[in-house]
């Protein structure tokens, strides 16, 4: 039930050998180097809210957790053959463009496949959180993909779900039982989706040669006459299959006096009829998206409470 063993630190240290080819491809040139300097002139530091004690993303769960440094991009965990792939991987790039890769094949396609449906049981020491949120994320899967999921412990090849430190998973079908970790601040219905969807055998969005084409990030500033306060509605937001949370699309609202911490985040249609109101005279808001195309739909007004919501924003 441990992430690391003797497999583990072969795994690190083939990436051990090709760090330094890592660093040459991702080093900007110094042209982008002085457009990014340039750019960040004009930012301001954020200070983020902090919610969950355990953390807010995968990541900082992680990291709190003390494997994320173990683990493939944070949270996955491969075999030492998918190691030895993705240095082959990156020695032949070695500055090339990236690879065009979402979803893992490696040369055992398509048995790493869940092709007969996936089997999976939980661990007798996974909670009842744990195991809502699991099923819940299986069903995304099952609602928009051909995929089905069934419990089942006897299987030859199947996934245990348990409560280990972080959340991961291996990267698709290893053979055999496999674990998917959703420990502590791991149990929310998106972080399952997400495990499950490296269990499945995808890699992280942010891997795929044409992530930059599907970054979007467009920002406005409301503002009101001095003494007023704004109210702002989310009247409509909609986006294609995005089972990672707010990460990846959404829009953020900044209604607070300090207006460097996040605002309150949306993505999702359950949010439309949202009202929230601004403790200044300027309301700053985000709408970013990451993968899918989406669409926010919002209205806002100032002065009383009968005023009507005439002025609209559409992304």
């Amino acid at each position: 039930m441990q992430v690391c063993g003797p497999s583990f630190l072969k795994i690190r240290d083939t990436f051990k050998r090709v760090e330094e080819k890592i660093v040459k491809t991702l080093r900007l040139t110094p042209e982008l180097l002085k457009s990014l300097q340039e750019r960040l002139k004009k930012w301001r530091p954020i200070k983020n809210d902090k919610v969950e004690e355990a953390g807010d993303s995968i990541e900082e769960i992680n990291e709190n957790s003390q494997v994320g440094e173990d683990l493939y991009q944070a949270d996955m965990v491969l075999t030492v053959e998918q190691a030895e792939e993705i240095v082959e991987g990156i020695e032949e790039q070695d500055g090339k463009s990236r690879t065009k890769r979402q979803a893992f094949k490696d040369h055992r396609y398509p048995r790493m496949t869940w092709s007969e449906g996936v089997n999976f049981y939980f661990h007798e020491s996974a909670s009842k959180e744990v195991r809502s949120a699991f099923i819940k994320g299986a069903k995304l899967w099952e609602k928009d993909t051909c995929i089905n999921f069934a419990e089942n412990s006897s299987a030859t090849d199947r996934i245990m779900v348990f409560p280990q430190q972080g959340c991961w998973s291996f990267v698709g079908k290893v053979g055999g039982e496999q674990n998917l970790s959703l420990g502590a601040g791991c149990e929310s219905v998106a972080t399952a989706a997400h495990e499950i969807g490296h269990a499945l055998g995808l890699l992280h969005t942010m891997s795929r040669y044409d992530r930059d084409d599907y970054i979007t990030l467009n920002t406005v500033n409301i503002k009101s006459p001095a003494g007023t306060v704004i109210q702002v509605r989310l009247k409509d937001f909609s986006t294609g299959l995005s089972v990672d949370g707010c990460k990846y699309a959404g829009v953020e609202i900044k209604t607070n006096k300090d207006q460097t911490l996040t605002g309150y985040r949306f993505c999702s249609p359950d949010a439309a009829g949202i009202t929230l109101q601004s403790f200044t005279n300027r309301v700053p808001i985000m709408t970013y998206n990451r993968i899918y195309q989406s669409k926010t739909v919002l209205e806002y007004r100032y002065g009383t409470y009968s005023t009507p919501f005439r002025f609209k924003i559409i992304y």
